[in-house]
C-alpha cells in the first residue's frame, strides 16, 4: 500500500519520522491553507528524505506558469491539482507526472468520468487519480470522509488511473477503508496530526495500520 503523508510544515517534523516507510510527502502550495509552506521551506524538508520517498506539490488553482516555477526549485515528483482545473491548463503541465484530484459529493464521480478521457486525450501523464470529500471552502485536508461504498461501486479500476483514497483517514480506520475501498494508495493529513502539528507516533501507527 503506497502511502502519501500531506501537509508538513518543518523540516524537524520531517525529521522525526524520516526513518519511517513513508512512500511519498505532500508539499503544500496553497497559501490559504494552514499547513502552507514556501519553496524554500518545501525543498529543506523535502531534503530530509532519500530518493525513495516521493515528494509531491500539492496546487489549489495556481496557474501553470507558477506551477512550473516551483517545479524548477523544489525537487518536486509529482504534482498534485486540486481545485477547478480545465482540461487546457491541464495541457500546459502535460510534461509533468500529475495526480488528478476529484472531490467527491453527491453527484459521485460523474465529473470525474466525463473528465479522464479528455484528460487521456490531451496527452497528459495522470499517474493516478486522488478522490478526496467535496467540503465547501475546504481543498482538502478537512477530515470529511468520502461515501466508501460509493466510490468503491464506481471507480473504474481497470480503466482509470490507480486510486488514492483521502478524507477523514486516520490509523482508527485506515485499514477498514483500504478492505472497503481496495485503493493503491492513501493520503492522510490532519488524520496525523494532534492540534494542527504533525504526530510521530499517529504517523507510525497510520503506516502499521496501511500496510499490515
Amino acid at each position: 500500500m503506497w502511502v502519501k503523508i500531506c501537509g508538513f510544515t518543518t523540516a524537524s517534523q520531517a525529521r522525526a519520522v524520516a526513518s519511517e516507510k513513508i512512500d511519498a510527502i505532500g508539499l503544500n502550495f496553497y497559501t490559504k491553507s494552514p499547513r502552507y509552506v514556501t519553496p524554500e521551506n518545501a525543498s529543506q524538508i523535502a531534503a530530509c528524505f532519500d530518493n525513495n520517498v516521493s515528494k509531491v506539490g500539492v496546487f489549489v488553482d495556481s496557474p501553470p506558469g507558477q506551477i512550473r516555477s516551483i517545479h524548477e526549485t523544489v525537487p518536486l515528483d509529482l504534482i498534485q491539482l486540486h481545485g477547478d482545473y480545465s482540461i487546457e491548463q491541464a495541457v500546459e503541465l502535460r510534461d509533468l507526472p500529475i495526480i488528478w484530484v476529484h472531490r467527491m459529493g453527491n453527484d459521485g464521480l460523474a465529473e470525474l468520468k466525463d473528465r479522464l478521457p479528455k484528460l487521456k486525450q490531451a496527452g497528459t501523464q495522470l499517474k493516478a487519480c486522488l478522490i478526496d470529500a467535496r467540503v465547501p471552502g475546504e481543498w482538502g485536508g478537512s477530515g470529511h470522509r468520502v461515501d466508501w461504498r460509493r466510490l468503491a461501486t464506481e471507480y473504474d479500476y481497470k480503466n482509470w488511473p490507480p486510486l488514492i483514497l483521502a478524507g477523514g483517514l486516520g490509523p482508527e480506520n485506515v485499514a477498514q477503508a483500504i478492505h472497503q475501498v481496495h485503493p493503491w494508495g492513501v493520503d492522510v493529513a490532519s488524520g496525523v496530526e494532534t492540534e494542527g502539528l504533525k504526530s510521530p507516533e499517529k504517523i507510525r501507527k497510520f503506516l502499521q495500520q496501511a500496510k499490515m
